[in-house]
């Protein structure tokens, strides 16, 4: 995607974890081929700055131009900033596949998003493994039963000789302050969500990864494996 050079790129996805992390290999892109690009984000997940220290990340509480620039087309463009909207995909072609619209949008390869670069925490990382209680080499499964928007519960019932460790919200820390716990893990369970795209996009996690359906809030169903395997490379196992 060609732009001009002179002007500020403002990127309209704000939310949701998955989406932010999912898009962010173009944010990176554009900043990497020279582009000055502004993020508004929701205030929860500002903390995600320091995994993503290249990015200018802004709060929306201090970002009161946001509702300007929200739009359904793909760029509004003035004097001030060229938006790309990626969060309205949804409103552009099918819902089993707006994820990879976002990428159509500006032009990349869908598995572009991969290229996501990530700085890690490790000494929060540490932290937090070690207020979960577990020990170096301790062998134990990873289990993640919670999805947005509503913070939805899927119980998942893993029966193995192994602690099973739940995953949860933790003040302090975000997903990817997990990912310590999630590359030292025997195994993974989780719903089909944010935390599928760390999983796919970090080459320690363990073999052993299993993603279950997700439930849809709207109509009371269950989302189909297809209609987010397609972004992912590894050998799940879906259930």
């Amino acid at each position: 995607m060609k732009l001009s050079i002179n002007k500020k790129i403002l990127i309209n996805q704000p939310y949701f974890l998955g989406d932010i992390i999912f898009v962010m290999a173009i944010i990176q892109k554009f900043i990497n081929d020279g582009y000055d690009v502004i993020y508004p984000v929701r205030d929860e997940y500002i903390n995600l700055q320091k995994n993503f220290p290249t990015v200018n990340m802004i709060p929306l509480s201090k970002f009161p131009e946001y509702e300007t620039y929200n739009s359904h087309n793909i760029i509004i463009e003035d004097d001030k900033y060229i938006a790309i909207s990626l969060r309205h995909s949804y409103a552009r072609t099918a819902i089993n596949r707006h994820m990879k619209n976002k990428y159509d949008i500006v032009e990349l390869p869908l598995e572009t998003w991969r290229n996501i670069k990530i700085v890690r925490d490790f000494k929060t990382e540490e932290k937090l493994f070690t207020e979960l209680g577990l020990k170096p080499n301790e062998k134990y499964n990873l289990i993640n039963e919670f999805h947005r928007p509503f913070f939805h519960r899927t119980p998942i019932i893993v029966e193995s000789e192994f602690r099973n460790i739940y995953m949860s919200q933790l003040s302090g820390y975000s997903l990817l302050d997990w990912i310590g716990v999630m590359e030292n893990a025997e195994s993974i369970h989780t719903i089909a969500t944010s935390i599928i795209f760390p999983m796919d996009a970090i080459n320690t996690m363990p073999e052993k990864m299993h993603i279950y359906r997700r439930y849809n809030e709207n109509n009371g169903t269950y989302y189909d494996h297809s209609d987010y395997n397609y972004l992912l490379t590894k050998d799940y196992v879906y259930q």
